[in-house]
């Protein structure tokens, strides 16, 4: 996206150096230190316990396509590693490898001056087992207490996952997999007063984890064409066609009460007088002329409420938060909703009764892939309102009545998958 946005442009694969030994097996031969409770583990006879009492904050995981791939309340996303690294008050380090195909997604400022920087692969598998579920995402975590860097959703727990840790060079290393089968989900270590941590949601084998771990190196250090590592993927000037309402940037006032939809209009309400499948997508899917497709994660909480087939068989599905509050401010609203459209074109996607001008929402475009997209929001606060694009032919929106970060809707536009019978 241009520089209002922190959109980041995918355009480099990463070369990721894997060690091929295994760390010393005496991660599970000798006595196993837990949050400060020893437990004796032999791996012939068993294995460590999982300390209930946990040293990791125990907040509670959204779900599987929450952190790290979506925003912790709080945290500041840039489009690259170098742009974060400016705000820090120390020298910002970041790993020099990563796993094979891995590339940067997104670099954070998190509270207590913490940088995070989140790594995937991009277009991988999704499913496992039938169900919707992405492992191939990496994070990484400096700041400067043990404490902070652990201080993200994740749960050992809810995973299974033990907790050990090991005298190092530099201090203690508190791990979390499973040391039995020398397999690592995340690595915790204290060097020159500062503290990092890598969590992996895909375990990998403890061999690798140490390899990245001794491979942490100054921002600096790394060569500024490393766009997998570093981000600030390079983009194509368009022309300066943003803006379109005729907005003075700087002149205008946020709206400050939210969108003030009523309960009874549309999305809620069919007031398009489209048609509505009782079947939900299944029965869409089948009485479409097109190979219908649907966002295949959608934000923590929401539910289908309704699937219509609207005027030139435009596709529209909306979501919703069930009894999610409806008052604001004593006025019946309900924000909780956003409205997926797909159709044969931008247009008729876009044919619905939100009016950017009346929530002062600009408007503005950008070069995507596989053409223009169209957005609207706030550039300068990060959040998006609605975004449209067009991809094999056919054209997609996504319009949240509560706007979300620029980073979110480009998860979710990237997500959008066919619908099978």
């Amino acid at each position: 996206m241009k520089k209002l946005m922190g959109k980041s442009i995918f355009a480099a694969i990463a070369m990721g150096l894997l060690s091929t030994s295994y760390v010393s097996a005496d991660t599970v031969d000798q006595t196993v230190s837990t949050n400060n409770t020893e437990v004796v583990s032999n791996s012939k006879n068993g294995t460590p316990k999982i300390n209930n009492a946990s040293a990791i904050i125990q907040k509670p995981r959204a779900q599987l396509v929450g952190w790290p791939l979506m925003t912790q309340d709080s945290a500041r996303n840039f489009k690259g590693v170098v742009e974060a690294a400016e705000k820090l008050p120390y020298e910002a380090e970041v790993p020099s490898y990563i796993p094979y195909g891995y590339q940067l997604y997104t670099a954070r400022l998190d509270r207590n001056d913490v940088l995070e920087v989140v790594y995937h692969k991009r277009n991988a598998p999704i499913y496992q087992a039938g169900k919707k579920f992405i492992t191939n995402v990496m994070a990484y975590r400096m700041g400067y207490s043990v404490d902070t860097v652990r201080d993200t959703a994740y749960i050992p727990a809810a995973y299974g996952d033990f907790e050990w840790s090991e005298q190092g060079t530099s201090g203690v290393v508190y791990y979390t997999g499973n040391p039995e089968t020398h397999m690592v989900r995340s690595i915790t270590w204290a060097q020159n007063n500062m503290a990092y941590s890598l969590f992996f949601l895909d375990p990998v084998k403890a061999a690798d984890a140490e390899f990245y771990k001794e491979h942490i190196v100054p921002v600096k250090t790394i060569d500024s064409s490393r766009y997998e590592l570093l981000g600030n993927y390079p983009v194509t000037k368009i022309s300066a066609k943003t803006l379109k309402l005729g907005h003075n940037f700087k002149n205008v006032e946020p709206r400050m009460d939210g969108l003030q939809w009523r309960f009874h209009d549309w999305p809620i309400e069919n007031t398009q007088k489209a048609h509505t499948f009782k079947g939900k997508l299944r029965e869409a899917a089948q009485n479409l002329p097109y190979e219908i497709k649907a966002p295949s994660y959608i934000p923590y909480g929401y539910e289908v409420y309704a699937v219509r087939q609207d005027k030139n068989d435009v596709l529209e599905v909306v979501y919703f938060i069930k009894n999610a509050p409806n008052y604001r401010d004593g006025k019946n609203n309900l924000a909780s909703i956003f409205v997926y459209r797909m159709g044969y074109s931008v247009n008729d996607v876009k044919a619905v009764p939100y009016v950017p001008d009346e929530y002062k929402d600009f408007e503005w475009s950008d070069q995507g892939e596989s053409g223009e997209v169209f957005y609207t929001g706030d550039p300068a606060a990060q959040l998006i309102r609605s975004i449209t694009w067009t991809k094999d032919g056919m054209a997609y929106s996504l319009l949240f009545l509560e706007p979300v970060k620029a980073v979110d809707a480009e998860f979710y536009k990237d997500h959008v998958e066919i619908v099978k019978i």
